[in-house]
């Protein structure tokens, strides 16, 4: 990234600045998959995939400067295995789990507080502070496919919890904001001569303001939700398939039981290229773990 800024240099005078810096992106991935048989009518499948992504100098460019950079590292690890068994020639029963593990980890240049300049610079250090992330997401489904005469019933369940834990130290380390660079010049042209704050505000400097966050940084939200559902397509006419299917979802957030979605729907063959679709459903959306915050409050302090 490059800087293109105005800064105050070591004699106190305002100077234009830009540097270039590296910011190097590294990715790594490994993916692996076995498949194989349990006798004639069982098949296994297991999958698993490692991914990571590096960033250095995160954080830096225009007017941010190289000690507002950050490091971040994600890795991301997915492991998938499924079971598909044969019953007779009409049923077919499908077991599936999933595991997704994400570790998210952001770690500053510098904690100082972070200095803002309007229009010239930002320094000190990052003002995004340091920043972990625990993600672990468990899925396991079951879907059972029964051919019965005319009708292919397709009953089901699925499971699924999801953990988050985050710890945020943004704005922990405070920000002073100054309205110029001229009154940031003043204000370290006073403290070069030994003046007090009140002298350095009289003259024109100091900062107008000063936010700091404070509170608890860190937060864990779990969330689990349960679904079953029955669906089936049933061959009316050779021509006509009706289907019709009922879904029920609870979820620990929500304290409504009552969650029900049924659907409908009617596929027309009107010859043997074209299908004629008309589907009519219901459905809520989960609560999700993002809508969850930390007990942090900033503080925003006039000067």
């Amino acid at each position: 990234p490059g800087v293109n800024a105005v800064i105050v240099d070591a004699n106190l005078n305002q100077v234009p600045f830009t540097q270039a810096l590296p910011s190097p992106n590294t990715a790594s991935d490994i993916t692996t998959r076995l498949d194989f048989q349990l006798g004639a009518r069982s098949t296994v499948s297991l999958h698993y995939h490692y991914s990571q992504s590096q960033q250095t100098n995160g954080g830096i460019g225009q007017f941010a400067l190289a000690s507002q950079g950050f490091s971040s590292t994600t890795v991301t690890q997915l492991l998938q295995a499924s079971n598909s068994q044969v019953f007779g020639t009409k049923i077919v029963n499908d077991t599936r789990f999933q595991y997704i593990r994400t570790r998210t980890l952001q770690t500053p240049q510098s904690t100082a507080p972070s200095l803002l300049v309007e229009g010239a610079f930002t320094g000190g250090g990052s003002n995004a502070g340091a920043f972990h992330d625990n993600r672990d997401s468990y899925e396991l489904q079951n879907y059972i496919e029964i051919q019965a005469g005319k009708h292919y019933l397709s009953p089901g369940v699925r499971l699924r919890i999801n953990r988050d834990a985050n710890v945020s130290r943004a704005g922990y380390n405070g920000q002073f904001l100054f309205s110029s660079l001229t009154a940031y010049q003043i204000t370290q042209q006073g403290l070069a001569q030994g003046l007090t704050p009140a002298q350095i505000a009289a003259n024109g400097g100091g900062a107008s303001q000063f936010s700091l966050t404070t509170g608890t940084p860190a937060v864990t939200v779990n969330v689990a939700d349960v679904a079953a559902f029955y669906q089936d397509d049933w061959k009316i006419r050779p021509q006509f398939t009706l289907s019709y299917g009922l879904r029920y979802e609870v979820q620990n957030y929500i304290s409504d039981r009552g969650d029900f979605a049924p659907r409908l729907g009617l596929a027309w063959g009107i010859d043997a290229k074209r299908i004629s679709r008309l589907n009519s459903s219901s459905a809520s959306a989960p609560a999700s773990s993002t809508t969850a915050s930390t007990g942090t409050n900033t503080t925003v302090c006039p000067l």
